[in-house]
């Protein structure tokens, strides 16, 4: 009978436990330092990767530098917010260099030294098809030839946002851009640059570098112009520059933004107003419930409202639409809440994908009221409440926390069932004076 006790016992572990598997991306881990090769210091376009859970993170060097300016920025991301603790392994040109611990917010310098001779087996260092063929392979009959599709040389684009196509007549194992002489970006075919991305109005030059998997590189440039039109916000069309204007919403909806009633509207500035938008469920057997969803920061506070005058067997879905590029899927990364000052909170999100979308966006302000030190301590456990000031129960309420609220009370009542059990057993004892 215990043991079957003790097997309930390990179940009730593992699913309170199981909430990590709920995890939103964590913040990345960046690495910059130096690579040298037998006392030297590694060749441009040197490439160093990062291999974790399955996935590789590439990168080059520049001037011996890989992570830092003149190189392009290096980090290993935390997609599902469950790398804490892993082992990131590292390899140079394809030979083992050193494994580091994956840290969230970590900012590391490691710095590698190899050594290497013809005949090891990796072509690295100094290294070359010509010079050692026993490592590096034959050289190719031809140069690499680098194609940009997008943005054409010469070309004038009437927006900031500029697709980048290109491609190679051979297998390329890092591709990379510099757009007007800024530190260059490790990127995958075919993307969309933008303002972020260093765009301006005006001239721009453009400097597109494959590597191809015999290490060799090649480059091209182009320069192409941007020239937004002048646009006039309140003329019920819709032009570069605007979220909106007027009834001209672009062919966006609630929907669009992940709810799945309600109406969009357009400010004075031509921006979006969602304020009109929510979440509207319906569920059979004594009549229709609304769900209106809200964000406090963080924390969904859900209001329902039930009319019992109407019956309905239908549920609605929400449906989310994007207009991400194809390909490209958005993954926000937002770092704490800063202090509350003033009665506001603010933090800072970006797409670590570069997916040029706003949509579904985190909130980035919230408001938030500073606690009293000397209040009960479960007030104070919560420094953040909503405007409704039902934060904490929000919380509470949510599915992974009622899982692991309700696996907490039976463990309890369990522990306190194997007492009375083992009480019952045993029974009263009984001592005795003298003779029996």
């Amino acid at each position: 009978m215990y043991n079957k006790l003790y097997l309930l016992f390990g179940f009730i572990a593992m699913v309170l436990f199981s909430s990590a598997a709920f995890a939103e991306p964590g913040i990345p881990h960046q690495f910059y330092g130096t690579i040298y090769v037998n006392g030297v210091a590694a060749p441009d376009n040197t490439i160093l990767v990062a291999s974790v859970d399955g996935d590789t993170y590439s990168t080059i060097t520049t001037s011996s530098y890989y992570g830092k300016d003149p190189s392009p920025i290096f980090y290993v991301p935390d997609p599902n917010g469950d790398r804490i603790g892993d082992t990131i392994s590292f390899s140079v040109s394809g030979k083992a260099a050193g494994s580091e611990t994956f840290e969230n917010y970590g900012y590391t310098e490691l710095n590698f030294e190899l050594t290497t001779s013809c005949g090891d087996g990796f072509c690295l260092g100094n290294e070359t098809c010509s010079s050692c063929l026993a490592d590096c392979g034959e050289c190719p009959e031809k140069d690499l030839v680098i194609t940009v599709v997008s943005p054409q040389d010469n070309a004038i684009y009437n927006s900031t946002s500029v697709p980048l196509e290109v491609y190679a007549d051979q297998t390329i194992v890092v591709w990379m851009y510099s757009l007007n002489d800024k530190l260059p970006v490790v990127f995958t075919p075919n993307i969309t640059i933008n303002v972020e991305s260093g765009v301006i109005e005006g001239f721009n030059s453009l400097t597109v570098v494959a590597i191809n998997d015999m290490y060799s590189s090649g480059s091209v440039d182009v320069s192409f112009s941007v020239e937004v039109p002048e646009t006039e916000c309140g003329n019920d069309m819709l032009e570069t520059g605007e979220e909106c204007d007027g009834s001209d919403l672009g062919g966006l909806t609630c929907s669009s933004y992940g709810y799945n009633a309600g109406s969009l509207s357009c400010s004075p500035e031509c921006t979006i107003v969602r304020s009109d938008c929510y979440t509207r469920s319906s569920s059979g057997g004594g009549g229709s419930s609304t769900t209106t969803t809200t964000s406090t920061g963080g924390t969904m506070i859900t209001t329902t409202t039930t009319d019992d005058n109407v019956t309905s067997d239908e549920t609605d879905e929400v449906i989310v639409e994007t207009t991400a590029k194809p390909g490209c899927t958005v993954n926000w990364v937002c770092s704490e809440w800063d202090e509350c000052i003033e009665s506001t909170q603010t933090r800072r999100c970006i797409d670590i994908n570069n997916c040029d979308i706003e949509v579904n966006r985190p909130s980035e302000t919230q408001d938030c009221v500073v606690v009293d030190a000397t209040k009960d301590d479960m007030q104070s456990s919560s420094s953040v409440l909503g405007p409704t000031g039902f934060a904490l129960f929000a919380t509470i309420t949510e599915p992974s926390n009622l899982v692991l609220i309700g696996s907490l009370l039976l463990l309890i009542i369990l522990i306190f069932y194997i007492k009375s059990k083992m009480s019952a057993k045993n029974g009263p004892k009984t001592y005795y004076k003298g003779k029996k």
